[in-house]
C-alpha cells in the first residue's frame, strides 16, 4: 500500500488492528445470532407473502 501512495498507518497500528479484528468477529457472532432466533419461517415469510398462497398464515 505504501508503493501506491496510500497510507497505511491504521494497518501499522497494532491496538487498531485488533479492535478492528474484535468488532468484526462480534458482528458475525451478532448476526449468526439473530438468525438463529429469527428462526427459519420469519425469513421464509417475505416470499410467501408476495406469492399471496400463504398470506393470511405469515402476513397478518
Amino acid at each position: 500500500m505504501q508503493s501506491r501512495g496510500e497510507d497505511a498507518a491504521l494497518l501499522e497500528d497494532t491496538d487498531w488492528t485488533l479492535d478492528l479484528a474484535f468488532l468484526t468477529d462480534i458482528t458475525g457472532k451478532r448476526n449468526s445470532l439473530n438468525w438463529e432466533l429469527q428462526g427459519k419461517t420469519k425469513g421464509a415469510a417475505l416470499p410467501l407473502c408476495a406469492d399471496g398462497a400463504e398470506r393470511q398464515r405469515f402476513c397478518m
